[in-house]
């Protein structure tokens, strides 16, 4: 969708309540109890810019949307998209840097064992490798950082009650076992 439409599109969404006056050939501004200018470079640029009016001048630091995504300011520094508040997808798609841990399942893989981790999480008070709540509270958290150790820890799990699962199994026999030398005994007393 051409910038152009976008402005359209997000003027459409707008409240009624509002007067929209051109500035120029490419600016769009709202005016009311809280005045917008929407503003598209004629310079070639693919940007939409948007501003509010605060404290008698145009906020040009904002949010800008160009054709590689949208652009805030906060401060000095420059993200692709900031959001203080709920963000409602169907999907989201986060690109994962470095290597996806299917190398868990591989025989070379070091396992942590269950008593290892105990006792980490006893000294700690978190699992090894995963940020404190501290930290996260302080820095946030990387999505895919996150979801790679998350996957790490869930795949050990898996290789762990693989692990259980057949030492119970092992348990159930020498059982059945038991069971039958007990009830040899019982007829041998007879």
């Amino acid at each position: 969708m051409k910038l152009k439409n976008v402005t359209a599109l997000f003027v459409l969404l707008m409240s009624t309540s509002f007067f929209a006056k051109a500035q120029s050939s490419s600016d769009l501004i709202l005016t009311g109890s809280n005045s917008w200018i929407f503003h598209t470079p004629d310079d070639g640029r693919s940007f939409l810019h948007i501003a509010p009016f605060i404290n008698g001048d145009w906020d040009w630091n904002l949010i800008s949307f160009t054709n590689t995504g949208i652009l805030t300011t906060i401060g000095l520094h420059t993200k692709d998209l900031v959001v203080n508040g709920n963000i409602r997808a169907k999907e989201i798609k986060v690109e994962v840097g470095g290597t996806w841990p299917d190398y868990v399942f591989k025989p070379e893989y070091r396992l942590p064992s269950l008593s290892e981790t105990e006792q980490f999480i006893k000294k700690n008070g978190h699992l090894p490798e995963i940020p404190k709540a501290s930290e996260i509270e302080a820095n946030g958290l990387s999505l895919g950082e996150m979801n790679t150790l998350m996957m790490r820890k869930i795949e050990e799990l898996t290789l762990h009650l693989i692990e259980k699962n057949n030492e119970i199994k092992i348990l159930h026999s020498e059982v059945r076992d038991l069971k039958s030398d007990v009830m040899d005994l019982k007829k041998q007393r007879k």
